[in-house]
C-alpha cells in the first residue's frame, strides 16, 4: 500500500498526529459530507465570500437565511457522529506518547479540545481532509462495474 497513513501536523506550536480513517469510516464521512456538508458550501455566492479578508464586506456579501436554512439540515447528531468519528483518527503528540482527542468510548483524551472551537473545527477538517483526499481526487467510483463512472457529489 503506497498511500500515507499518518499525517503531522503543528497547530499553535502544538504538536497533533492525523491516521488516514479506515475505509468504513471514511465512507460513512463521505456521506455526511456529501449530503450535508457540501450542500453548505456550494451556496450560490460562497466562493466569493471565502476569498474576502475584510469582516464587513464578508457580512455585506453572506446571505445568512440560505446559510441558516442550510444548517438546519444538519443535525446535533450528524455533527456529533462527524466530530467523533474523525477526531478518533486524531492524536496529540505528548512527553509520554500520542494521545487520543477522543477515545473510542467517546469521551475527550485531550480535555483542552473540548472547549476549543478553533481548535476542535481546525482538527476535524484537517482529519475529513487527509481521511477523504484520495475520494476526492479524480474519478472515485471509477473502478466500479455498470457504468458508475461519471461521480459528481451532490446528484
Amino acid at each position: 500500500m503506497s498511500a500515507e497513513l499518518w499525517k503531522a501536523l503543528d497547530i499553535d506550536g502544538e504538536q497533533y498526529r492525523i491516521k488516514k480513517l479506515d475505509a468504513v469510516t471514511a465512507l460513512k464521512v463521505a456521506r455526511l459530507v456529501m449530503t450535508k456538508i457540501l450542500p453548505v458550501l456550494d451556496m450560490p455566492g460562497i466562493t466569493d465570500v471565502m476569498s474576502l479578508t475584510n469582516v464587513e464586506d464578508i457580512f455585506d456579501k453572506l446571505d445568512f437565511d440560505s446559510i441558516a436554512s442550510a444548517l438546519d439540515k444538519i443535525t446535533d447528531e450528524d455533527i456529533d457522529r462527524l466530530v467523533k468519528l474523525s477526531l478518533r483518527s486524531c492524536f496529540k503528540t505528548m512527553p509520554a506518547g500520542d494521545a487520543p482527542v477522543i477515545n473510542d468510548n467517546g469521551s475527550w483524551g485531550v480535555p483542552e479540545v473540548e472547549y476549543d472551537l478553533v481548535l476542535m473545527v481546525r482538527l476535524v477538517v484537517e482529519t475529513v481532509s487527509f481521511g477523504l483526499s484520495a475520494f476526492f481526487a479524480g474519478n472515485p467510483l471509477g473502478s466500479l462495474p455498470g457504468g458508475l463512472t461519471s461521480f459528481q457529489p451532490g446528484q
